[in-house]
Formats: C-alpha cells, sequence, structure tokens
C-alpha cells in the first residue's frame, strides 16, 4: 500500500527444492488486475522463484480507473517495481540468500510493463524479456480506435471475413516471392506494396473484388494511422500485408473491449460513452493528454 489508495496484492511462488537460484518476474495482460496464475505455475516448475502481481486492481477491465488516480500510476509502473523489491526480500529471507539474477518476462501489457521497467527502475533486472510490449499504450488504443471508426465509417465498407482468404492469396501472389522463396510466407511485409485497387469490383459487388469503399478501407488498414488535426502518425500501420485472414480483430465491426474501456474510463471518464461518438480531430489528443504520459 505505498499511498491510501493502494492496494496491490502479488505472490511470490518458492521452489521447495531445485531453487535455480533465480527469480523470474512475469507479467500481465490487457487491463492486468489479476495475479498470472499459468506464468507463476511455469516459472516454478522451470526452477525459478516466481512473482506476479494484480497491478493493484481487481478484475481485466478500466473500471477502476474512476475516481483512484492513485491505482492508475500503480498499474502504469509502481506496482512491478512495489512487487520485485518485495519478492527479492521474500526471496533472501527465505533462502538465507538474494537470487543471484532477477528476470522480467512478460508479453503485450506484460511487454510494456518491462520497458517500463528498463526505464524507470533498470537496478530492478539483470535481463528483461519484452514480448509483443504494448508500449505507447494510449497511442495503440487510439489508433485502434480511428482505425474502427474508419473501417464502420457508412453502410458497406467494412470488408466481411469472407472476403479475408481473397485478399491474402492476392497480396502472396503479390509479395511472396520477393525473398526469392515461394512458400507462403511474406518475410518482410514492409517491402510489400500490394495495391488493393487491383481487386476493385468491375461490376456489382461480389465474393471475388473489393467496392471502391472496401478498397479504401483497405488501404487505411495498412497505412499508418494519422491524426487528422496535426497529420502526424499516432503509429504505423496496425496490420501489415499477410495479415489479412486475421482482420476480423481490428477491423471487424467494433474496437476491441480494451480499447473501448481506455476512452471510456481513461479519456472521457463516462462508463456510457459510446465508440460511435469518436472524433479523431479531437479524441485522439484527448485520451492523449489524460493520461500525461503514464500508460504511454
Amino acid at each position: 500500500t505505498p499511498t491510501s489508495d493502494s492496494d496491490i496484492r502479488i505472490e511470490v511462488w518458492l521452489p521447495a527444492s531445485g531453487w535455480n537460484g533465480k527469480l523470474q518476474a512475469v507479467g500481465n495482460g490487457g487491463w492486468a488486475g489479476e495475479i498470472s496464475y499459468p506464468a507463476l505455475a511455469a516459472g516454478v516448475i522451470g526452477g525459478y522463484a516466481a512473482a506476479s502481481t494484480d497491478t493493484g486492481h481487481r478484475g481485466n477491465t478500466a473500471a477502476f480507473v474512476l475516481g483512484h488516480p492513485e491505482k492508475v500510476v500503480d498499474m502504469g509502473h509502481r506496482a512491478v517495481h512495489e512487487m520485485t523489491v518485495r519478492a527479492k526480500s521474500i526471496i533472501a529471507a527465505y533462502y538465507g540468500d538474494a537470487p543471484k539474477l532477477s528476470f522480467w518476462n512478460g508479453c503485450s501489457t506484460g511487454g510494456r510493463q518491462g520497458i517500463t521497467e528498463a526505464a524507470k527502475y533498470p537496478d530492478d533486472f539483470d535481463a528483461i524479456v519484452a514480448g509483443a510490449p504494448a508500449i505507447h499504450w494510449i497511442s495503440l488504443h487510439a489508433a485502434r480506435m480511428a482505425l474502427s471508426a474508419f473501417v464502420n465509417r457508412s453502410e458497406g465498407s467494412r470488408i466481411p471475413p469472407a472476403k479475408y482468404p481473397m485478399i491474402h492469396d492476392a497480396v502472396l501472389q503479390a509479395c511472396d516471392a520477393l525473398d526469392g522463396v515461394k512458400d507462403g510466407v511474406i518475410e518482410n511485409p514492409a517491402r510489400c506494396r500490394f495495391n488493393p485497387k487491383v481487386l476493385a469490383c468491375k461490376g456489382a459487388d461480389g465474393p471475388a473484388c473489393l467496392t471502391a469503399a472496401q478498397v479504401e478501407t483497405a488501404r487505411a488498414i495498412y497505412a499508418p494511422v494519422k491524426n487528422p488535426r496535426t497529420g502526424a502518425d499516432v503509429l504505423p500501420g496496425l496490420l501489415q500485408p499477410g495479415s489479412e485472414l486475421g482482420w476480423a480483430t481490428l477491423a471487424g465491426p467494433e474496437p476491441l473491449r480494451y480499447t473501448q474501456e481506455a476512452f471510456k474510463y481513461l479519456a472521457f471518464k463516462d462508463p456510457e460513452w459510446d465508440w460511435r461518438r469518436f472524433n479523431a480531430s479531437t479524441d485522439i489528443d484527448l485520451a492523449l493528454k489524460m493520461d500525461n504520459g503514464l500508460l504511454n
């Protein structure tokens, strides 16, 4: 409880025998809010003392943000640091010696946590594994929200999943062999200059072509997400050539729940806010301002 509004829960799991002398701290996913038990178990099975935190709130949702600014700080960086300091003390008390090496292992939110640790508390860990790090956390959600708003901008602008394989095949035809091997894999998507216009319908809409609106949607999916007020990139393209079979996650009928909650609770502080009201010209800046660099 580093503040009166903090309630950070941690668990430290200690092998009763066969400890390898090391600490492995493990990360969270999404909005955290729970101890990462599978990762704790994997750590102990590997011989590590393992530590995890719920980051100071209960439930994998951003609802905790309302009225609790200190809990946002806890999730942003403080909870992981507090956990790490106390885990090392518990390990030393139990084994009679501090860990000879401490490292972080996390993915997505856990990756962001690891990189934040490196920046803010460089003495906590000797090594950091930061998988798929969701750094620029608010910019990421802003870009996802802007993409969803554009994909669903009008009736018929969203590309139905039934067309994904057709687009994917066309992308492979255009770019698969760029690396010298035609193997169904685009080794370097950044080299692929696929133009969705080649799939434009010559007449009526059909399963083997894209309408004019869907061509523009496909272009936007590949393109960097820009702030319309400033023209600056919010993030590089979220979905690269070759990703077409997975477009339903970020280019489906509505934004990810995690993204909606970033705007509901952090930007607008209104649980009733509807993502269809999103205005990229104002709301991207608002979200970044309200976060003030804490989660970003």
